[in-house]
């Protein structure tokens, strides 16, 4: 069972301050992704996550929102989804383009700290920003294995990442800002897809009622090996975060009676 949410815990779009905060929010959070393609990323925090950021929150086809609690008088940044929302092509029926859901966001300067500062990382940030090149050009294959997204021929939210700052998971923050895309989708009767890796994954499915989508599975080894499914059943382990590997997927869910089939695989809300 979760904890009691925070007191005076608020959710609200997030505004273009707000960037530099949200980054290093990020650098905390790493997913099991991000740690096996940049295994030092938690020794040494850093802003690489800021030319993301930045133009998903004046972009109105992608919606922000973030959780604050006050904490000494302050705003602390506890957490926040990003979402999109896929609407039918009037050009194309069969295609998808992206739809506004968010409110417009003015530009404006961020205050918190100086994102324009184009100098070379630091000896130690270069550590960071530079990816085991096997392992990222192996979970990238992973990630685009099989089928392409769903969400570039079906109406639906996309969740496109999550995130809870340490000292506040287990109080249900993340299933707050996952369950407002849920109760959208339920409402104009789409599906909602969610990619993510080990930890993600578990977290999506037990949690929140998402399925699995089986023909966008992988497993990858330390070594940025590929591991068949075959493998997995049969007992190999070297996909398991502790023994340097890691493994991923597409996940979907479901309004109640919406049936999604992809590649001959058929999901039931």
């Amino acid at each position: 069972m979760p904890r009691p949410l925070p007191p005076g815990l608020q959710v609200r779009q997030a505004r273009a301050d707000d960037v530099p905060s949200l980054a290093t929010l990020l650098s905390l959070t790493p997913d099991d992704g991000t740690l096996y393609q940049y295994p030092h990323v938690l020794k040494y925090p850093d802003d690489m996550h800021l030319d993301w950021l930045r133009p998903l929150v004046h972009d109105p086809t992608s919606l922000i929102r973030i959780v604050v609690v006050p904490v000494d008088g302050k705003d602390k940044f506890v957490g926040f989804s990003c979402w999109t929302r896929q609407e039918a092509d009037p050009l194309d029926p069969t295609k998808t383009r992206p739809a506004k859901i968010a409110a417009e966001v003015p530009v404006a300067d961020e205050v918190e700290k100086d994102i324009t500062n184009d100098s070379p990382p630091s000896e130690e940030q270069s550590e960071v920003l530079v990816p085991n090149e096997a392992r990222a050009a192996a979970i990238e294959r992973g990630r685009k294995r099989g089928s392409p997204s769903p969400a570039k021929t079906t109406p639906c939210y996309e969740l496109g990442g999550l995130v809870v700052h340490p000292d506040y998971q287990g109080h249900g923050i993340g299933s707050l800002l996952v369950r407002w895309g849920l109760d959208e989708a339920a409402k104009e009767r789409v599906p909602v897809f969610v990619g993510g890796e080990t930890q993600g994954v578990d977290f999506y499915e037990k949690a929140l009622g998402f399925q699995r989508l089986s023909p966008t599975e992988f497993w990858l080894d330390a070594e940025g090996r590929d591991i068949t499914r075959e493998e997995v059943k049969s007992g190999n382990e070297g996909w398991k975060k502790e023994n340097g590997g890691v493994s991923g997927a597409e996940l979907v869910w479901l309004p109640d009676g919406y049936v999604f089939e992809l590649d001959n695989e058929v999901y039931k809300g």
